[in-house]
């Protein structure tokens, strides 16, 4: 139906237009290092030494101008909807989720 046929072209011309904004973020100059050291045993402290360990060992290799560590990636494919609060503290109606990141995390992206 007509209905049908000019609800699809709004919808290809809306995606076209969304594929061409600019979000910002350069993907062809950066790199995402995906590690979870609790796979290979390691205790939340050991871990978190590791990614510090990390952190610093990609930061000094040439040409890498920013490095950081974040939960989780702008527009990836994964979300974490684990609350976290402090311990008898109750969160309010307004409570918003956010996003766990690290030093440069949005200089690098």
């Amino acid at each position: 139906s007509l209905a049908l046929l000019t609800a699809a072209a709004l919808f290809v011309r809306g995606a076209g237009k969304a594929a061409s904004v600019d979000s910002g973020l350069k993907p062809g100059a950066s790199y995402l290092l995906e590690v979870d050291a609790s796979l290979a045993g390691y205790e939340p402290k050991r871990a978190q030494e590791l990614y510090q360990n990390l952190n610093a060992r990609l930061g000094a290799l040439p040409g890498v101008e920013h490095v950081s560590i974040s939960a989780t990636v702008p527009f990836g494919i994964i979300s974490s909807d684990k609350n976290v609060q402090r311990a008898g503290v109750n969160p309010g109606a307004d409570a918003r989720p956010s996003t766990a990141a690290e030093g440069l995390a949005f200089k690098a992206a």
